[in-house]
């Protein structure tokens, strides 16, 4: 066999799968024929890209799920993110750039209701180019499928697991992805006036001065961020604003409960930045009566989140 000079098992798998080079560009450099590296790559067990073994699963997951690129997902596979692209493309996994787009789609008023009070609590609008989507994690699947359902399941991707590192077997969350729905860039406007709110560069959202709170927005937004106190049977909205951000919803929070007072404004903890943050609390009369209106609108509310209703159940299992 042809001897080569100065290459060795890690030089010839950073050039194959971290540059991308083909076999015959690294023969090429070294002064060879390709079939001496493509002998030296079997005699090094390095896999060519198309034996690359990705499920498809695990790589939806990846990028829709973790949001990653297909260059770090090609990073931690140790191949080219051409590679990733081809995989992609064979298993019908959308870019990010390119999603199906439901251009008629529009959210009946129930719907759009559901989905503001999303995004007060869990959920985000992205855009990618000329592309709108709508997105909500969770801790819990059982409740992203439960949401699915309510929002209209057709134009949502499957519940997708999000994992800390591509080899963990245990998932810290889950997330689902909306189709490509132009009807929502105007809602994109609303809560990332600044105009970003990207995927690659999400910043924070704003809530509207002039979003109009209803008994459904409520009791989504508490869903997504909410808690409830079993030691004084209280609920609490714990979203991180600052005081003067907290003074007209919680009055308008009053007005959805039809309470004249029982909702605090406390102090939370500070931010990076050391800007103190506060959560809104209801006192027990203000809880009960929140909790009287959530049985009213009549959701079956998830097992998963029936402990922030002062209800005992256990979750099913995740897995």
């Amino acid at each position: 066999m042809e001897k080569i000079d100065g290459i060795n098992s890690e030089l010839l798998e950073s050039l194959y799968h971290g540059n991308g080079y083909s076999t015959y560009e690294i023969a090429d450099l070294f002064g060879c024929s390709d079939e001496v590296i493509r002998a030296r790559m079997i005699e090094h067990d390095i896999p060519r890209r198309w034996e690359v073994i990705i499920e498809p699963e695990l790589l939806e997951s990846l990028y829709w799920g973790n949001e990653y690129t297909t260059l770090q997902i090609a990073d931690k596979f140790g191949c080219c993110d051409v590679t990733i692209g081809n995989r992609m493309k064979e298993y019908g996994i959308p870019r990010r750039s390119s999603g199906i787009r439901v251009t008629g789609f529009t959210f009946n008023g129930r719907q759009k209701e559901i989905l503001e009070g999303c995004m007060l609590g869990d959920g985000g609008l992205y855009k990618h180019g000329i592309n709108y989507y709508f997105c909500n994690f969770d801790a819990h699947k059982e409740y992203l499928v439960w949401l699915q359902n309510h929002l209209g399941i057709e134009n949502f991707s499957k519940v997708m697991p999000r994992y800390r590192f591509v080899r963990d077997d245990v998932p810290y969350g889950y997330r689902f992805w909306s189709k490509v729905i132009p009807s929502i860039r105007g809602e994109h406007k609303k809560w990332y006036p600044d105009g970003k709110g990207t995927i690659n560069n999400p910043t924070r959202k704003i809530i509207p001065k002039d979003i109009k709170l209803t008994p459904i927005k409520v009791l989504f937004w508490y869903i997504g961020d909410g808690n409830y106190n079993k030691r004084d049977t209280t609920a609490r909205f714990t979203n991180s604003l600052i005081f003067e951000e907290w003074l007209p919803l919680s009055k308008k929070i009053s007005k959805v409960l039809n309470v004249d007072d029982g909702l605090s404004i406390n102090k939370d903890r500070k931010d990076k930045k050391g800007v103190q943050k506060y959560y809104l609390r209801l006192n027990k009369v203000a809880t009960s009566k929140f909790f009287d209106m959530v049985d009213s609108l009549g959701f079956d509310i998830p097992d998963c989140y029936l402990y922030k209703f002062g209800k005992e159940k256990l979750c099913q299992n995740e897995n």
